[in-house]
């Protein structure tokens, strides 16, 4: 089984299994995470913005998908202005579809990984990034995410077009804020 987790060191787990996303929560996952996952940080998704700029480039490539995109992502545009004050809306799920169509569009590296079972931390993902316990490695750990590629191939395959058609898309990630030297930005929480 091959599993993908869109998730943080963070109080949950999103694990993607094919087509969907479990949210899983400690009671549901055991301590010993038996399978190899494949985990994406919220520290890394978050870093998959879609912005005005980009939600109106959308708009004008394919308005109908662009309402339709409008629409859905309406709550989490005023959800993260109000809460955090980020003009835009993170959007978690597709990186983990990403990474699964093209496990490049991520990098990682593997360590044990187990998820904590009661106290203060219940629920976290606890990583032995270091491999100070000498565990077998049971998780592949992504901390960074190329945004720029991600972007090519969300917009390619939900406006089924290609990329020659997203003239604009290198200037809109270049010239905004949240993006970084080759298309990452390093978020520190």
């Amino acid at each position: 089984m091959h599993l993908h987790a869109s998730t943080g060191l963070f109080p949950w787990a999103a694990i993607t299994v094919r087509m969907g996303t479990v949210h899983l929560w400690p009671n549901t996952i055991t301590g010993n995470i038996r399978k190899q996952i494949e985990m994406i940080g919220l520290d890394v998704t978050r870093q998959i913005v879609l912005t005005p700029d980009l939600l109106s480039y959308i708009e004008r490539l394919d308005p109908h998908e662009g309402e339709f995109i409008r629409k859905i992502t309406k709550f989490y545009f005023d959800f993260h202005w109000q809460w955090e004050h980020l003009i835009g809306c993170v959007i978690n799920d597709p990186l983990a579809v990403a990474c699964f169509l093209d496990p490049e569009v991520c990098r990682g590296f593997s360590a044990h990984v187990e998820i904590a079972e009661e106290g203060i931390c219940r629920g976290q993902s606890v990583v032995d990034a270091y491999d100070f316990y000498r565990r077998p490695h049971n998780a592949v750990v992504y901390d960074k995410v190329d945004v720029t590629k991600f972007f090519y191939m969300f917009l390619e395959r939900i406006l089924r077009c290609d990329r020659a058609r997203l003239d604009l898309l290198d200037h809109l990630l270049r010239n905004h804020d949240a993006y970084g030297k080759e298309g990452e930005r390093d978020i520190r929480i």
